[in-house]
């Protein structure tokens, strides 16, 4: 029973962490694409630059790749709420039953598997 009612809190975090590690590698990614938006304002005079269209797409690119990283960011922080508030919740509840006083929920008792 004990194995559907619970979760690996420890490995939720490592979850958390993996995925916003995702996270930042898009901010840094949406970052270089934006230096190179505006890396042609620094070119040479006579030397070749990207069309417009480029530098368009290029804009596109970035709002998508920050965007991404936003909703990436949100998911890791989820993660780690979701596992933070299980583990209080569990605390609590281990509390509540310890305090209730009830032989079957001390060592040895009724609860839990055998």
């Amino acid at each position: 029973m004990a194995e559907i009612t619970s979760i690996d809190v420890p490995e939720v975090f490592r979850m958390s962490d993996a995925v916003l590690d995702a996270a930042g590698r898009l901010d840094r990614l949406s970052a270089r694409v934006e230096a190179r938006r505006y890396a042609e304002k620094h070119v040479l005079p006579g030397s070749v630059t990207c069309d417009p269209g480029t530098v368009e797409a290029a804009a596109s690119w970035q709002v998508t790749l920050a965007r991404l990283a936003e909703e990436v960011r949100a998911f890791g922080t989820e993660l780690r709420t979701a596992a933070t508030a299980y583990r209080e919740a569990d605390e609590f509840a281990a509390r509540q039953v310890r305090a209730s006083g009830h032989p079957a929920f001390g060592p040895g008792g009724g609860a839990g598997p055998r």
